[in-house]
C-alpha cells in the first residue's frame, strides 16, 4: 500500500462513519491485502476487494480546488456525503494529504497503525544490530529519484546542516537516514560521522524495506527532519516517530507540481 494510498483510506471516511475503501488494479488486490496485514493487522480483515465491473458505485468529486480540479491538499468536508443513498461511493479524489482529515481522531490511527509479530521480530533485530536503543536517535528522510524532475528534491548541504543542528538541539549522537537513493543517504551518514563535538557520533543510512522503515522510525526516532516535506513517505515515517513535537521539515517553499508546503500538510 503505497504512503499516496494511506492518505486515501484514511482521510475521508471516518467522519461519516463509512467503511475504507479505494480502487485498484485487479492484479494488485491480493498483493494489497498482503501488505496491509504487514502494517495494519487489526485492519487486514476488514479490508475488502471488490472488482470494479462487480460493483454499482457512484463517482463524486472529493477534495477539488476553487477551479474545479482535484487537487492534493485540498479539504472537503465529508459530511456533506452523509446522507448520500449509494452503498459504494467512489471519491474522485487526489492524495487526501490535509491534516484536517486526520487531527480529530489521531488516537485511532495510532492505535490501529500496529504491526505484526514477524515485522516486529525483523525490527528488533535491526535495532539490536545498530545498537539503538528506545528513541535515541535522530532520523532524517531525504527523497530524490522523480523529485528532481519537478525540482523539490532533497539538497545535501542543507538537509546536512539542519539535522546537525536538531541533533545538537536534542542532544542525539546517534543518527538514521532514511531515503530512496542509496548513494546519497551512504555520503550524508558519512558526513555527519564527520561531525564530531567531543562525542562519539554514529549514523546509519537504512536498506531496510518500507515497513521495516516504519517499525524503526516507531522505535527509534527520538527527532524527525523531513528534508523533502511534500514526500508522502516522509510524512508516514514522520507519524510513526514517538516523538512528535520534535517533527521538523525544510521550510524551502519548493513545490511538487500542486503541491505546496504549508500548514495544512503537516500535523
Amino acid at each position: 500500500m503505497t504512503p499516496n494510498c494511506r492518505f486515501r483510506i484514511h482521510s475521508a471516511p471516518q467522519p461519516v462513519n463509512a467503511s475504507a475503501a479505494f480502487s485498484v488494479e485487479q492484479l494488485r488486490a491480493t498483493s494489497l491485502q498482503r501488505e496491509t496485514r504487514n502494517i495494519l493487522p487489526s485492519k487486514a480483515k476488514k479490508v475488502n476487494c471488490y472488482f470494479q465491473s462487480t460493483v454499482e458505485s457512484t463517482l463524486v468529486p472529493f477534495g477539488y480546488d476553487s477551479t474545479g480540479k482535484r487537487d492534493c491538499c485540498t479539504f472537503t468536508d465529508p459530511l456533506i456525503y452523509s446522507g448520500h443513498p449509494a452503498k459504494f461511493l467512489v471519491l474522485d479524489m487526489e492524495y487526501g494529504q490535509n491534516v484536517r482529515y486526520f487531527e480529530d481522531h489521531l488516537h485511532k490511527l495510532r492505535e490501529m497503525f500496529t504491526f505484526n509479530n514477524k515485522l516486529k521480530d525483523r525490527g528488533e533485530k535491526i535495532l539490536n544490530r545498530l545498537k539503538i536503543n528506545n528513541v535515541t536517535a535522530m532520523c532524517v528522510h531525504i527523497r530524490r529519484t522523480d523529485f528532481i524532475l519537478f525540482g523539490a528534491e532533497s539538497s545535501f548541504q542543507e538537509t546536512l546542516d539542519a539535522v546537525l543542528q536538531i541533533a545538537t538541539s536534542h542532544r542525539l549522537e546517534q543518527y538514521i537516514v532514511f531515503g530512496d537513493d542509496q548513494v546519497f543517504i551512504k555520503n550524508l551518514a558519512g558526513n555527519i560521522t564527520q561531525y564530531n563535538n567531543g562525542s562519539h557520533v554514529e549514523a546509519y543510512a537504512s536498506h531496510f524495506n518500507e515497513f521495516e522503515d516504519f517499525f524503526v522510525s516507531s522505535r527509534a526516532c527520538a527527532a524527525f527532519l523531513m528534508s523533502a516535506p511534500t514526500s508522502t513517505f516522509g510524512w508516514w515515517l514522520a507519524f510513526f516517530a514517538p516523538n512528535q513535537e520534535a517533527v521538523y521539515y525544510i521550510n524551502n517553499g519548493r513545490a511538487l507540481m500542486q503541491k505546496k508546503p504549508n500548514r495544512d500538510i503537516f500535523l
